[in-house]
This record gives structure tokens, sequence and C-alpha cells, in this order.
């Protein structure tokens, strides 16, 4: 099983106390009632076995009709499994609308995955722009809920245009939140808005701390863009030593035009 699903699913949302005759109470109040914990509940224990036996189809099921009794979480997982074709037919439309309503349920996580979707067509062809003014109205509102990632993800679509005027000053500020909620490609943006005064004063200093702590982070593009302000400062020795440096550490990490 997918880790996403065990780590989400059974460890912060069903526990691990489930037993036999609390899956079935689960299931059949689920069934009378579609109370929507209950259910939620019924689909994890199937999803994972725990108290009932493994069925990936009855896991949709359940919560599918958790998401439809208004279970947030119900929506984001039932998504889930569609997208993968978990016990159902790989449905992309159908995993869209779950986690469209997960996502209107605070789950920043299903916010930012409705907006790939939006974004990013199966077949690799151009999203209408109405797709991307909704995918851009989804990374915003995962960045609202505090994921850094779709910050940043919000921010690219700005500064590219995609989906709406494109929007330097919006963008940089995006890429600063993303940076501030722990996203090292936000960090890496919010450098380059930095050095270049894309929507911000230009500041390589500032610019450059950013890129190091990208660097710290293990993202060789971080080390390769200090690499690269060290060499255009041009400020002797010390500054070459440190280019040579941050290329080394950004060939290291896997940029192999830094080697």
């Amino acid at each position: 099983m997918p880790a996403f699903l065990s780590v989400v699913l059974v460890f912060a949302w069903l526990g691990l106390s489930a037993t036999f005759a609390a899956a079935q109470t689960d299931e059949t109040i689920c069934l009378e009632t579609n109370e929507p914990e209950s259910c939620f509940r019924a689909g994890a224990s199937r999803l994972i076995g725990k108290g009932v036996e493994e069925d990936q189809a009855l896991a949709a099921h359940y919560l599918a009709r958790a998401c439809e009794a208004g279970s947030a979480k119900g929506c984001e997982a039932a998504g889930q499994l569609y997208l993968r074709g978990m016990g159902v037919e790989t449905d992309r439309s159908r995993a869209l609308g779950f986690f469209l309503s997960a996502c209107a349920g605070e789950i920043s996580s299903a916010c930012l995955m409705a907006g790939v979707l939006l974004e990013k067509r199966e077949d690799g062809s151009q999203p209408a722009l109405a797709e991307l003014v909704g995918a851009r109205e989804q990374y915003r509102m995962a960045c609202e809920q505090g994921l850094g990632t779709g910050c940043y993800a919000a921010g690219v679509l700005y500064f590219d245009g995609r989906g709406g005027n494109k929007d330097l000053d919006i963008s940089s500020q995006l890429f600063i939140r993303g940076c501030q909620a722990g996203s090292a490609k936000g960090c890496l943006r919010a450098g380059e808005a930095l050095q270049h005064g894309y929507g911000l004063p230009k500041n390589p200093e500032q610019a450059l701390m950013l890129y190091k702590a990208v660097c710290e982070a293990k993202l060789a593009a971080g080390c390769a863009a200090a690499a690269a302000l060290f060499q255009e400062r041009n400020g002797g020795e010390a500054d070459l030593k440190q280019a040579r440096h941050y290329y080394s550490l950004a060939c290291k990490a896997g940029d192999d035009s830094s080697c």
C-alpha cells in the first residue's frame, strides 16, 4: 500500500486499536445512517485490513459515502483511490471532484492535489484557461492553509502568467510565504526574485543567504545558484573559493552542469 495512505489513514485517522467488532460496527452504522466518521473508519479499515478483510473496492465505497456525508478526510482519501485506481477504475475527473470537496473542508494537501490535476493534464496537453485559473485558486487555498508547496506552485503560475496576468509582485510574495512555510523551492524562487528584482528590490546578499539555505536542504539548484552568485561578485580569491565549494556541492547533489 502506498506510504501516503498507510501513514495518513492508519496513524493519523484510524489509530491502532481497531478490532473486528469495531470495524463491523462502523460498517453497519455507515450503511444504516451514513454517519461520516463511521463511514470513514469503515473505509480505512477495509483499506488496510484492520479488523476486517482488506478490500479496496469496499474501502472506496465507504470513503465515498463518508465524503458525501460531509467528511473532508473521507473526500481526500476517496480522491487518492480514484486517482490511483485502487479498488476502482482510475478516474481523474472524479478524483478531482473529491479533492475539491476536501479542499473546501480545509485539507491543504487536497487543495494541492486539485491544483495539480487542474494544471497538468494526463496526456500532457495544454490545459484550458479555466483549468489554470482553477489551479491558481486551489494552490492559493493550500497556501492560505499553511502549505508551503501550495504557495510555491501558485507563485510559479503568477510568475509565468498562466491562469491570468503575469504578476511579479504577487509571485514574489507567494515565494516568500512558501519559503517561510518550509518549501525549499519557494526559497530558491524567492532568492531569484531578490537577486534579479522580480517584484522585490534587488538584494543579492539576502538572495545568497536563501541560496545557501536551499543548498543545505540538499537542493542542487540552490548550491549552483549560490556558486554562480559568488562567482559573479568577483570579490577575489575568497569568493572564487566559495564558488568552487558550492559548485562541488551542486555536483554532489546531482547537478551535472556544476561538475
